[in-house]
């Protein structure tokens, strides 16, 4: 998840300006690529190995504002230069940030919010701008089969703290 320069973390998001990496091929594929770091991260910190969640000064979540922040029409510095291993594949480098699919359509934002805002204490205010706007996860008729667990996984973390 560190290491990999095409699929991991760095693969994924700029360390430096936390520019999502397909932030110019669209938008459903950044909020997916979102949506699986947050559940490997979630995997990964139940397994207690790691805080991804943490890594890279909240790398993650920087990454999470950047998009939320883009998908609710506020301006955001792009870099077409960054490079994305298979960008090639699918038409890129990309000369712009992409409005396809702009707007919320992956259920990513309970996971993040939960994570960042309600357990660390952290300020995620575009995170939950965005999350308010989304609504629950599921609540719209197809997400593309996209399943971020967030408003599960954060009722049984929630309960399993308060049991013991």
């Amino acid at each position: 998840m560190y290491n990999d320069l095409c699929a991991g973390i760095y693969g994924n998001y700029d360390s430096a300006t936390a520019q999502p990496l397909e932030a110019g091929r669209d938008q459903g594929h950044v909020q997916s690529s979102l949506s699986w770091t947050a559940n490997a991260a979630k995997v990964i910190q139940n397994q207690g190995s790691s805080d991804l969640f943490g890594y890279n000064d909240n790398l993650l979540l920087r990454a999470t504002e950047y998009t939320a922040k883009f998908n609710l029409n506020y301006t955001v510095e792009y870099n077409p230069k960054l490079y994305r291993c298979e960008a090639v594949l699918v038409d890129g480098p990309w000369p712009v940030i992409s409005t396809a699919n702009k707007g919320f359509t992956v259920p990513v934002w309970d996971i993040l919010y939960y994570e960042y805002v309600v357990k660390r204490g952290l300020s995620a205010p575009y995170t939950t701008k965005a999350r308010a706007q989304y609504g629950f996860e599921g609540s719209l008729p197809n997400n593309d089969g996209y399943t971020s667990w967030g408003d599960l996984i954060w009722a049984t973390s929630s309960q399993a703290q308060t049991v013991r």
